[in-house]
C-alpha cells in the first residue's frame, strides 16, 4: 500500500536458552530508560543465571547498537532476521550479516518512491555465529553485539540527504562495527 510513515522493517530475535534451564521461570524482571545516557536495559535472572540486555540509537554514528550479556559463559544464542511484509528483498551477505532493501510506491503510475535499506551485523564473543536460509544463528555466546544501520533516499529539510540508502548503510555499518560498545556509547552520549 501506498502511504506516509511507513514501518521500516522488523528486526526478529527467537532466543534459545540451554537445555539445563528447562522450565526455569524468569525473576528479577527489570526494564529501565536511563535518561543520562539514553540507554534502554533489560535485566532478567533465568536459572540462576542474570542476563542483561543494553540498547541505544547513536546519531554520531548512525547506528543501533545492542548488547547481550550473562553472568555465565556460552549461554546466549539466538536466531536474528529481518522482514516487512512487502516490497523488500532480504541477502545474506556473510555468516553473520544481513541486509534488507528495496522500493516502496509512490502512488503513481511510475510506483517508483523512497528507496530503503537496513544493515545487520552480528558480533559474537565465544560460541558461533552461521548463517541458514534468511536467519543469522548465534550459539552458545558469552556475550553478543548487535549493529543495525539504515538509510533511505528521503530528501528533506532535516537529516541527511542520501543518494544511495544500501551504500549509505554498509558504509555506516563498516564505520560503526570497528568501534567498541563503550566507544559508540560514549560518541552517542556527547
Amino acid at each position: 500500500p501506498y502511504g506516509s510513515y511507513q514501518m521500516l522493517g522488523h528486526l526478529e530475535l527467537d532466543f534459545r536458552y540451554p537445555d539445563k534451564l528447562g522450565s526455569a521461570e524468569y525473576t528479577q524482571y527489570k526494564r529501565s530508560l536511563r535518561l543520562d545516557d539514553a540507554t534502554a536495559v533489560t535485566r532478567f535472572t533465568r536459572g540462576g543465571i542474570d542476563f542483561t540486555r543494553e540498547a541505544f540509537i547513536s546519531a554520531p554514528d548512525n547506528v543501533f547498537v545492542q548488547r547481550y550479556s550473562a553472568t555465565e559463559e556460552g549461554v546466549i544464542s539466538f536466531d536474528a532476521r529481518l522482514s516487512r511484509p512487502e516490497r523488500a528483498q532480504i541477502r545474506v551477505l556473510s555468516e553473520s550479516e544481513l541486509e534488507l532493501f528495496g522500493e516502496l510506491s509512490n502512488g503513481r503510475a511510475s510506483g517508483r518512491g523512497t528507496q530503503f535499506a537496513v544493515r545487520l551485523k552480528v558480533v559474537a564473543n565465544g560460541g558461533t555465529v552461521s548463517s541458514d536460509g534468511d536467519a543469522i544463528q548465534v550459539r552458545g555466546a558469552d556475550s553478543v553485539l548487535l549493529f543495525v544501520t539504515a538509510a533511505t533516499d528521503i530528501r528533506t529539510f532535516a537529516g541527511r540527504n542520501v543518494a544511495d540508502p544500501r551504500l549509505a548503510a554498509a558504509e555506516d555499518l563498516e564505520q560503526a562495527r570497528g568501534k567498541s560498545f563503550h566507544t559508540l556509547r560514549r560518541a552517542h552520549m556527547e
